[in-house]
């Protein structure tokens, strides 16, 4: 009774020990991604996560598994080194039976650190695919509010009149027409004010090409009224040669109103944090003198 006592003590000093392992890695994956995460800061929050799990978050998880180990005495010099561990009995006395032993502690924790290592790769992969598909479609509205930008001007000779402060017009309402949005251009027509109940009724169906597939989806500063996802630059000048547009993404924590027309591109001191895509944005452009085109703008 006193040997069988002895290894039951043994037995559950080792199962609580075991459990060292597994608190160390948790606690060590939770501090390596904490630490790194911020020390990355070439690329956007979510991407910063991501890296700070696979290069400083894992490492750490296996040195506090190791240490967890090494406190349980798997890993050093054990006084009960030599000795039938719990495990070993059980595998005699089910292998005495016929039956299979079941999974212990040390292979949870091995198949824990591959799905984790496996989950650190494919995420990357995943986030990557999805914003270059995402930052293609960004490309596609572009190219199309350009292409109504040069049918405007074709057609009354001119780009689109500056935007008149508490009114509803400018570049996002005077292409309309061109976008195939005649109903909403007819209701939004005539220069009507920013708090018309009718108008911001009309206002509240922003067209589906003015969003951008990574802009913010919510409310702008004007409630129930979308923000505005791109912005436009334009040179009025009809009779020079560089009369032109360009069309690009605003930052994510932007908050105009579609309606009001936003004009202007992103100020020195625009994080990329803010940009749109990975860092960076899209943006496109063309003119009386200009060939069409779509580009992406890397982050400064």
């Amino acid at each position: 009774m006193g040997m069988s006592e002895g290894h039951d003590n043994l037995c559950s000093e080792r199962q609580e020990r075991t459990w060292y392992g597994f608190v160390w890695a948790v606690m060590g994956f939770g501090a390596g991604t904490g630490m790194m995460a911020p020390l990355i800061l070439a690329i956007e929050l979510r991407d910063r996560v991501i890296g700070g799990m696979i290069y400083g978050g894992i490492p750490l998880a296996l040195v506090g598994l190791a240490y967890g180990l090494r406190r349980s005495g798997r890993l050093s010099n054990h006084p009960h080194a030599g000795q039938p561990t719990c495990s070993e009995e059980i595998c005699d006395v089910e292998n005495a039976s016929g039956t299979r032993g079941g999974v212990t502690m040390i292979e949870m924790l091995v198949v824990l650190a591959i799905v984790v290592v496996l989950l650190g790769l494919l995420l990357p992969a995943v986030y990557y695919s999805r914003e270059a598909s995402r930052r293609m479609g960004c490309q596609g509205n572009l190219y199309q509010l350009s292409m109504a930008m040069s049918h405007l001007l074709n057609a009354k000779g001119r780009l689109p009149n500056p935007p008149v402060v508490g009114t509803m017009n400018g570049w996002a309402i005077e292409i309309l027409p061109f976008l195939e949005e005649t109903a909403l251009s007819d209701g939004l027509s005539g220069l009507p004010q920013l708090d018309s109940p009718a108008a911001l009724a009309l206002a509240a169906m922003r067209p589906a090409i003015m969003r951008c597939p990574s802009g913010y989806d919510g409310d702008s500063d004007i409630p129930t009224v979308p923000a505005s996802h791109y912005t436009a630059r334009l040179d009025r000048d009809v009779k020079a040669d560089r009369c032109g547009w360009t069309i690009s993404d605003l930052p994510t924590d932007s908050r105009i109103a579609w309606v009001v027309s936003p004009e202007g591109g992103f100020g020195s001191d625009v994080s990329t944090w803010s940009m749109p895509h990975t860092g960076g944005y899209n943006q496109a452009g063309g003119g009386r003198r200009a060939h069409q085109g779509v580009w992406y703008v890397e982050g400064r």
